[in-house]
């Protein structure tokens, strides 16, 4: 397949990926954020995460990707995610925390995916969009590498992950990297202080894939 570069950065609050040889299959992952102890992910004990499929570009079965590539995700997580409908303007309804769905990209760009995060670097609105009209297998890869986004991760150097930098091969499940690095963005983890809710500030990061 073509091989696709991820590397634009599109803000200045990401960090450097892991490189060989120090990265290992169960320790390839990084996070989208990190300050000091401090790491982007959702608060594991706050409401399920809601979300709709953004339906101005894409097919049926490209909707349908995107409810698979989310129950992956969940699985992975331990995340509840709350199906809120479909978007017909790109806007997200009222209390709808994250927009997934395809567009146009222009060049070989595949994706982009982020989110808003607080001074406590708790996500509370993301995004996830990939490129129309992939194939199947590209499809299903690319979905979960954004999804990955908007839950927090970040690129990793090690072409054996799915939020590996580029897209030479396929996956259709995340790797042991992003696996643990989804572990640790997960429902597993401690919950975010009640103030960090009201510390919300307009922090937006994303990568552009």
């Amino acid at each position: 397949m073509r091989r696709h570069h991820f590397g634009l950065v599109a803000a200045a609050l990401l960090l450097g990926q892991c490189g060989p040889p120090t990265c290992t299959p169960s320790s390839s992952y990084a996070f989208l954020v990190r300050e000091g102890d401090l790491y982007s992910r959702w608060d594991p004990c706050g409401d399920p995460i809601t979300y709709q499929i953004d339906t101005r570009v894409g097919t049926v079965d490209e909707r349908e990707a995107i409810v698979s590539a989310v129950a992956t995700a969940r699985d992975a997580t331990g995340y509840t995610f709350e199906y809120r409908g479909e978007s017909t303007d790109g806007e997200p309804a009222p209390g709808v925390e994250a927009m997934i769905g395809y567009t146009d990209f222009p060049g070989e760009q595949l994706g982009e995916g982020g989110g808003f995060v607080t001074n406590d670097l708790e996500i509370y609105e993301g995004f996830a969009y990939v490129e129309a009209g992939l194939t199947p297998a590209e499809n299903r890869h690319v979905l979960l590498h954004e999804i990955g986004h908007l839950l927090g991760l970040d690129h990793v150097e090690d072409d054996a992950q799915v939020m590996f930098t580029f897209v030479d091969r396929t996956f259709d499940t995340y790797q042991a990297g992003d696996l643990e690095g989804l572990r640790l963005v997960g429902t597993s983890m401690a919950c975010f202080p009640a103030s960090a809710a009201l510390e919300r500030a307009p922090r937006l990061v994303t990568w552009t894939d």
